[in-house]
């Protein structure tokens, strides 16, 4: 019956707005003038997101932990290094999800929020 069936654009879509929001937070969060880092724990990447019941298989080696003063470049490093620590047989994320894995960073960098290209410093 295709009662539940999702729009082939509604992922992209989606991913567009969770760009325009997190811009929003950025914004919100540089009016109150001090300094936020943003903190990736890269450990047990599994192909669905880790806020559903059950988010699958893990489908990379743990990365470990990044941060930055720009959440659009930790993001853009995460996603980056993810690809890197994927299993052979996911392929990466554009293959293992249909969908871009930086689309809502490029909104959110359109938007302000920060920067797609980063500087990786291994402590």
């Amino acid at each position: 019956t295709r009662a539940l069936a999702v729009p082939e654009d509604a992922i992209e879509e989606f991913n567009i707005r969770v760009g325009r929001v997190a811009a929003a937070v950025v914004d919100a969060f540089r009016k109150w003038r001090k300094p936020v880092v943003y903190i990736t724990v890269a450990e047990q990447i599994t192909k669905l997101c880790d806020c559903v019941p059950k988010p699958n298989e893990i489908v990379a080696r743990d990365v470990g932990f990044l941060a930055s003063t720009d959440p659009v470049a930790v993001d853009s490093a995460s996603i980056d290094l993810i690809e890197e620590y994927m299993y052979p047989e996911y392929g990466g994320f554009a293959s293992l999800n249909g969908v871009d894995p930086k689309l809502h960073l490029r909104e959110a960098s359109a938007r302000g929020a920060g920067e797609l290209e980063y500087v990786l410093v291994k402590l």
